[in-house]
């Protein structure tokens, strides 16, 4: 890395991937930015000097391997966990190979049914209001984890859902030792 200026180490910076990315904001509940913040910069911040510059120049500073950037807004979730709770507040959406976060999918709830829809595999993990997308909760407390919590998606949705119905499944909580789902479904 050249040892001058400023723009200098930035520029060195990106092409060498200890920059990698650039947002506008948080999408991730609980993260704000500081008013006058310029936006949220992701890297590898072992390098003291690189870490000073982008926060004298206004940056939040996240880890490159624990945030990505919402294809839609432009504003940074997690995709790695701070605490046992944690759930993420995005998606990676299979069909058009984008990362959104639960803003735009709220917003947009038909984008993340569709890559869920009948797949007992996968589950939406922040809040949705599906009831008002016309989904219907089932009464249930169906939980995965230690200590004999073995409640299973595919078992759930074979035992509850009627044929011809579509489902999708909500994580409810996580725990250090398990997590609790819910069963949704879309009447005919």
């Amino acid at each position: 890395m050249r040892n001058s200026s400023p723009y200098e180490v930035l520029t060195d910076a990106f092409d060498q991937g200890e920059i990698t990315e650039i947002a506008d904001g948080y999408s991730e509940p609980g993260y704000t930015l500081p008013e006058g913040a310029r936006g949220v910069a992701f890297g590898n911040w072992n390098k003291d000097r690189l870490g000073s510059i982008m926060e004298r120049m206004g940056f939040e500073l996240e880890w490159l391997d624990e945030w990505t950037v919402c294809s839609h807004c432009n504003h940074a979730f997690r995709t790695q966990p701070d605490s046992y709770s944690w759930k993420m507040f995005g998606a990676f959406l299979e069909s058009s190979c984008e990362m959104v976060c639960g803003s735009c999918l709220a917003d947009n709830p038909d984008w993340i049914i569709d890559e869920y829809v009948n797949d007992p595999h996968r589950a939406i993990t922040f809040d949705l209001d599906l009831a008002e997308a016309g989904w219907v909760e089932v009464d249930g407390d169906w939980r995965n984890g230690w200590y004999g919590q073995e409640d299973k998606p595919a078992e759930v949705a074979k035992q509850h859902v009627p044929d011809g119905h579509d489902f999708v499944f909500v994580v409810g909580s996580v725990g250090q030792f398990e997590l609790s789902f819910d069963l949704w479904i879309r009447p005919q």
